[in-house]
């Protein structure tokens, strides 16, 4: 690889002039569309300007200090072909850079141009020779003559010294125009927008660009003429980039690699675009750019909310769903992953990028799922849809859509279990095995349960303490409503609408201990049991919210009104009715749920007592049996 590129220093105005290596000059540089788009903020082109400018202001006797601003790699032959590689220089990586640079160099010399009559200290011809060279710097223009009829006409051809071929590239050309000799350039940034010039609709790319010019004009705007020509010479001469040049676009991949294993920072997605088009012949060469892009949206849309899944977290998820482990060698074990795939497991790369569009609608479309996001959503579990994923990719969508109730029931009573047992953290961690499991049993629905229970069953303990001691409420919100949902429902087979339902503690959460009398509950122990679940029940829009703090038989008198919620019901009167189906739940649980007499009093015994029976009944439900007396018809 060492005969097939090299690396040089370059300063800026040698990088634009390419007359350093002369099997290259006369080269312009070409941003292909395989690159990412230009996304370097104002604030990124703000702090490059002002520390360039706080270099100049720190000069010395000694002139200009020299100050690195990264790297560029560049190909001699590019992915378009021969007549592409005759003429260019291909970007392969730090179109951030020269981008921003171009249009640093095209608002200085607007500014040269527009305030020379105000520069009095600075002759004509001086002036003169900094535009040209900055001029120099962005376009070359070719004049032919032309014989019309007769007439000999002069026809002035501009090329450009940075080409593109992206959506951007249309602004990024007229902006140059504009800068360098537009009838209104001198007030393009400050009487209006400059959106306003352009007569068809501007993505959030090319609007992006527009602020940026206008950001660094207005940078300028108050700088006078001896610090504008000195970060001009600052800027082209003493501004410095490290331009690898490779002889072919295999090698400045590779080249592109290897700048990040050297611990320079470059994004998956960044890594797998590159890898995918370096790999591609070039008939694919146009059809990738597009389905690239189409992937790109997809995964912004994953989300039906403002937050939005990034592309380096998409990737990750697909290697998750699909039970791949992500190797762990290198800066960017993501990419190491995908590229291993390609090679092993796809023909090309259209079949891999086609293979990501799919799974990511697939993901989209599971988001917006009714049944899907109402159960994930009870709990916040999106780790969940991982596991969904797998399911469908291993089931086809006809099984996956027949089993879909049963594998929700087994996603939701794992997150449940853990939740209870406080071991959020882990899940993250098993998911990752879950998914594998999910591909190495081909989707068994039997043995991935069992697979669960076996996680499940190792913190039984921390479940069962939890559950019975535990102010659940006050750390687990959404998760303690469920609970008393779901035991609501597996005793009596009604299932309340969550949006309609609130939590009600028994003993207030501010008790009045002047007047009322609660059994061993004092103003020192109360907080340890207000929050226990034993202490909660559910009551629906009818409870009188004024009770809520009142004494144990005002509040009595007040859950009245819930006659619709079994275990609001069972703490003030014997419950003998219901079918056989849950007779067998009533039978086993309900000395635990029996009402109180006149002559008891809410309190210590009271709640600690409701709590085993919620202990009891959430493990017969969710533990048991493999979690088979967890109901499919909750989902219903």
């Amino acid at each position: 690889m060492g005969e097939n590129f090299s690396s040089q220093l370059y300063s800026v105005e040698e990088l634009l002039k390419n007359e350093k290596d002369s099997q290259d000059r006369g080269k312009n540089y070409y941003i292909p569309r395989y690159q990412r788009r230009y996304v370097w903020t104002t604030e990124h082109v703000t702090k490059l300007i002002s520390d360039i400018m706080e270099i100049l202001e720190r000069q010395g006797e000694d002139g200009f200090k020299d100050y690195f601003i990264g790297g560029i790699v560049l190909s001699r032959n590019s992915i378009e072909g021969e007549e592409r590689s005759r003429k260019s220089l291909e970007v392969i990586d730090g179109q951030q850079r020269l981008t921003t640079i171009v249009l640093i160099i095209a608002v200085l010399y607007k500014h040269i141009e527009c305030r020379r009559e105000s520069f009095q200290n600075i002759p004509t011809d001086i002036l003169e020779r900094y535009k040209n060279r900055l001029k120099s710097l962005l376009i070359r223009e070719n004049i032919k003559r032309i014989n019309r009829n007769g007439r000999i006409e002069r026809n002035v051809e501009r090329s450009y010294i940075v080409e593109r071929n992206d959506s951007l590239a249309p602004v990024f050309e007229r902006v140059i125009n504009l800068l360098l000799d537009g009838e209104n350039r001198c007030d393009l940034c400050s009487n209006k927008s400059l959106e306003d010039v352009f007569d068809f609709p501007l993505n959030e790319y090319q609007k992006n660009l527009l602020n940026i010019v206008c950001e660094i004009d207005s940078f300028f705007s108050d700088k006078d003429e001896g610090t504008l020509l000195d970060f001009c010479d600052q800027f082209l001469n003493n501004t410095k980039l490290v331009v690898t040049k490779t002889n072919d676009v295999d090698t400045g991949f590779l080249v592109f690699e290897k700048l990040n294993d050297s611990g320079i920072t470059l994004k998956p997605e960044d890594l797998l675009k590159n890898f995918l088009f370096f790999s591609a012949n070039e008939t694919e060469y146009s059809t990738l750019s597009t389905e690239w892009e189409r992937l790109l949206e997809i995964i912004n849309n994953i989300n039906p909310s403002r937050t939005k899944i990034q592309p380096r977290e998409f990737l990750e998820d697909y290697l998750t769903i699909k039970g791949i482990e992500i190797v762990s060698r290198g800066n960017n074990p993501i990419f190491t992953t995908f590229k291993a795939l390609r090679t092993e497991n796809y023909e090309d790369s259209l079949s891999l990028l086609g293979d990501l569009i799919r799974v990511a609608a697939k993901y989209k479309e599971l988001k917006r799922d009714t049944l899907v996001q109402k159960y994930l959503n009870l709990i916040n579990f999106n780790l969940g849809f991982k596991i969904l994923l797998s399911f469908y990719e291993v089931l086809g969508e006809g099984d996956f859509e027949f089993h879909k109730k049963r594998i929700l029931l087994m996603i939701l009573r794992l997150a449940v279990v853990y939740m209870i047992a406080d071991k959020t953290k882990k899940l993250s961690e098993i998911v990752p095995e879950l998914c594998k499991t999910i591909v190495t049993e081909s989707g068994n629905i039997e043995k991935v349960n069992s697979w669960i229970s076996e996680k499940i069953d190792s913190y039984l303990s921390d479940f069962e303490t939890n559950i019975e001691v535990l102010p659940l409420y006050r750390k687990k919100k959404k998760l303690t409503k469920l609970l008393l949902s779901i035991a609501n429902y597996h005793l009596e087979g009604t299932k309340v609408d969550s949006n309609n339902i609130s939590v009600e503690h028994i003993l207030p959460q501010t008790p009045n201990f002047g007047e009322c009398r609660y059994s061993d509950i004092t103003e020192e122990n109360y907080k340890n049991y207000v929050h226990r679940i034993g202490n909660l029940t559910l009551v629906d829009r009818s409870f009188n919210s004024s009770s809520r703090n009142s004494c144990f038989e005002e509040k009595i008198n007040a859950l009245k009104s819930n006659q619709n919620i079994y275990i609001t019901r069972s703490i003030k009167e014997e419950i003998v009715d219901g079918t056989h189906e849950y007779r067998v739940y009533r039978q086993k649980f309900h000395e635990f749920f029996r009402p109180l007499g006149e002559e008891e009093m809410w309190g210590k015994e009271a709640i600690e007592n409701r709590s085993k029976a919620f202990k009891g009944l959430l493990k017969f439900i969710l533990i048991d049996n493999n979690g088979s007396n967890f109901k499919l018809s909750y989902f219903d």
